[in-house]
């Protein structure tokens, strides 16, 4: 299944970071703009490709071009993705502004990261883009909203790693992951040094299988590791 691609559009890196982090655990892709026309330009271009944007979460306050008129560009070029506004500024008459603009919702800084992956989830379902919150392999089902698994009616907590391990071989399931991609998935451009990764897939088997008769995650020597129900992976 495809993520829905998500724009966050803001001038301040470490919020870029945070909620880009925590909405690609919430199972979306993201892309980053650090100012307002560079927001138009890359909504433009997602609009002119496949994969298009699924939702903008477009801050008000950037110093070139304001979120207001960002918002009321992308609508007068027939650009219809939803728009939910951040905005450190919670006087009514701004809110009105950002409706009248083309927005679909505001959400006051600072907020909550939880709040903030519930109202894109309000959004996109009310704009029949609905975000897809579970992966079900076999008898796994992993649940992006509660960062949980469940097996055979038995739930599974996962830390952070664990969980980023799961959704990437669990999205690619039954192919191979490579160790690259997966140390991608966990640290992204910055993998530790030590063998951190084999020992990290060693405690999500732990998690995952060892309690059962089952194994459902397979080492290809040299390769990597997938995750499938051994009979669908005896056939291949």
């Amino acid at each position: 299944m495809q993520a829905k691609r998500i724009l966050i559009a803001d001038d301040n890196d470490d919020l870029r970071a945070s909620v880009g982090a925590f909405l690609k655990l919430k199972g979306y892709e993201c892309e980053t703009a650090c100012d307002g026309r560079m927001a138009i330009a890359q909504a433009r271009s997602g609009a002119e490709r496949s994969g298009a944007f699924s939702l903008i979460v477009l801050d008000v306050g950037f110093s070139d071009i304001d979120g207001f008129e960002v918002c009321r560009t992308l609508r007068e070029d027939g650009i219809s993705v939803p728009v939910l506004m951040l905005t450190a500024r919670d006087e009514v008459e701004d809110r009105v502004r950002g409706l009248e603009s083309g927005a679909d919702d505001y959400l006051i800084k600072p907020f909550s990261l939880r709040e903030l992956a519930a109202r894109i989830g309000a959004i996109l379902r009310r704009s029949g883009g609905e975000v897809t919150e579970t992966l079900s392999v076999g008898p796994l089902t992993l649940h992006l909203d509660r960062c949980t698994a469940e097996r055979d009616g038995k739930e599974i907590r996962l830390t952070p790693t664990s969980f980023a391990i799961l959704k990437a071989l669990m999205s690619a399931s039954p192919a191979v992951v490579s160790r690259a991609s997966l140390e991608q998935a966990v640290w992204g451009d910055c993998p530790p040094d030590s063998d951190a990764l084999r020992t990290a897939v060693w405690a999500l088997r732990n998690s995952v299988d060892r309690p059962f008769a089952e194994k459902l995650i397979h080492t290809a020597p040299g390769f990597g590791w997938s995750l499938s129900p051994e009979k669908e992976q005896d056939h291949n």
